[in-house]
């Protein structure tokens, strides 16, 4: 490569990542050399927490890991299916954890498994693996957190928005109640003057025409608002946003609208981030990769908030027959990988009502024959991956291509 791009921090990031986005080249004229990189921190207190680390928090380092492995796989196989990880992938890509001395002070060192990502896809330098790569540094170095954030504030504002009407709909309550119990005393009233006024008639059997109370009707107090509530477990702080910072969450939310690879990458790096974050629940101080501070309660809740819609689809694509399940003669269904590896491998179902022998035929043939068939797929898609899928059409295979020899070449591994 002729050229070469420096990363020296997030800001370097930002730019080369938008560059990318913005390029209308599929191939880049230049190789990228990370020389500087913040490391991610996350800071621990409370009486877990004195130089060691719980098995949760264990469990939330692996995540973070696997977020590292997920970012490759998908930049050079388009799967995230971390079996595909040889034992010097593996190993080349194992992050390296600093427990510093205090209270637990977790320090991964980004810097060195940047470069080690950079380096496993050489001579591999393509725009959308680059991308991919970038953007999934980015979401682990910063701005991941004021998206979760902003999610968290929509969702107490929702519920700030639910406890006001339940508190209009509760007053409009009370003083109904309170007409009621008005209108009783009103009667019980009218009915002692007219004992009074007749006070030679015996005292009736009437249940208000006594000397107890009539109805005791208690005023509700209104809950507490716990979003509105401003206690220490709810406090949390923020670091002064930075114009890289507003950059950063504006090109990451870009980057995932790339393809469906770069959506692929990013959803998996958030989804380990929020369990990272939830496994801080135990802790009394956490400090996220100094982006914000709070209890580990509220992270946990932080990281819970999340608001997850599926979206009907329909694609069309070359795909690679896996496997045919025909056990069923009412509901059969056929194992799918596209072509292009743009989605992970899937279960897309079908009904003999609605295939003819023809059809089946053909998507037999192309898993024998190790050659892509052309299929209509609808589906739903949520969080990356497609559900609940169904085969729409079946067209031809295309004969000029074969997935034989990535079958050797698995196998041999």
């Amino acid at each position: 490569m002729e050229n070469t791009v420096t990363i020296n921090g997030m800001d370097d990031v930002v730019s080369t990542l938008q560059r990318l986005l913005d390029s209308p080249d599929t191939d880049v004229s230049y190789r990228i050399d990370v020389q500087n990189l913040p490391d991610f921190e996350l800071y621990l207190k409370g009486e877990k927490f004195d130089n060691s680390i719980t098995p949760s928090i264990m469990k939330g380092v692996i995540e973070l890991q696997k977020s590292i492995y997920r970012a490759y796989l998908i930049a050079r196989y388009g799967s995230d299916n971390l079996q595909m990880l040889n034992n010097y992938e593996r190993s080349a890509l194992e992050l390296r954890v600093i427990v510093q001395p205090g209270s637990t002070d977790l320090i991964a060192k980004m810097c060195d498994v940047a470069i080690k990502l950079f380096e496993l896809i050489n001579g591999m330098e393509n725009r959308q693996k680059y991308i991919i790569i970038l953007t999934v540094l980015a979401i682990i170095g910063s701005g991941v957190g004021w998206m979760f954030f902003d999610s968290y504030l929509k969702h107490e504002a929702t519920k700030l928005d639910m406890s006001k009407e339940l508190l209009i709909e509760r007053e409009r309550t009370k003083q109904l109640l309170e007409t009621q119990k008005n209108t009783i005393d009103a009667v019980q009233m009218a009915i002692k003057s007219q004992h009074i006024k007749d006070n030679t008639e015996a005292p009736q059997s009437n249940p208000l025409n006594n000397e107890e109370e009539g109805p005791v009707v208690e005023e509700e107090t209104p809950p507490n608002n716990t979003a509105a509530t401003n206690n220490d477990n709810k406090a949390i702080h923020f670091k002064q946003l930075k114009k890289t910072d507003v950059e950063l969450i504006a090109v990451i939310e870009k980057a995932r609208n790339f393809d469906e690879k770069v959506e692929l990458a990013s959803i998996r790096t958030e989804e380990s981030m929020r369990k990272l974050m939830a496994s801080t629940a135990s802790a009394d101080f956490v400090r996220f990769n100094n982006q914000f501070e709070a209890s580990g309660n509220t992270m946990q809740q932080i990281a819970s908030t999340e608001k997850v819609e599926s979206e009907d689809i329909t694609i069309r694509k070359l795909f690679r027959v896996l496997n045919i399940d025909s056990k069923s003669t009412e509901f059969m269904q056929a194992r799918l990988r596209p072509e292009d590896q743009s989605y992970p491998d899937f279960n897309a179902a079908f009904s003999d009502n609605s295939i003819s022998q023809e059809k089946l035929d053909r998507l037999t043939t192309a898993l024998t024959s190790y050659h892509p068939i052309d299929l209509s797929i609808t589906a739903k898609k949520k969080r990356g991956k497609l559900d609940k899928a169904f085969i729409a059409q079946v067209r031809n295979l295309d004969t000029t291509k074969s997935f034989k020899q990535q079958t050797e070449e698995s196998t041999d591994v």
